[in-house]
């Protein structure tokens, strides 16, 4: 996982260990499914860093990732009142 850590991060593996994962699956799962880019998405972040600059690129890496949190948040809860 990577050294800054997103407060959102946290509140996703608690939710992953209410659905029945233990902490070390929950932060594998979160570095599968939120960290890990897939190769398109890494060509698109080189293209745009080329064009507006490294710090646009860490902002867009950014968004990325905040936007992959919201969805898997969404998802987890939408989970817990599906099994409420």
């Amino acid at each position: 996982m990577t050294k800054y850590k997103n407060p959102l991060d946290s509140r996703i593996i608690k939710m992953l260990q209410n659905h029945g994962l233990i902490k070390k699956e929950a932060q594998a799962y979160l570095k599968q499914h939120i960290y890990k880019l897939e190769p398109n998405e890494i060509a698109k972040i080189k293209n745009y860093s080329t064009h507006f600059g490294l710090n646009a690129k860490q902002k867009l890496v950014d968004e990325i990732l905040e936007l992959r949190r919201e969805v898997l948040i969404s998802k987890l809860n939408h989970c817990e009142v599906n099994h409420s």
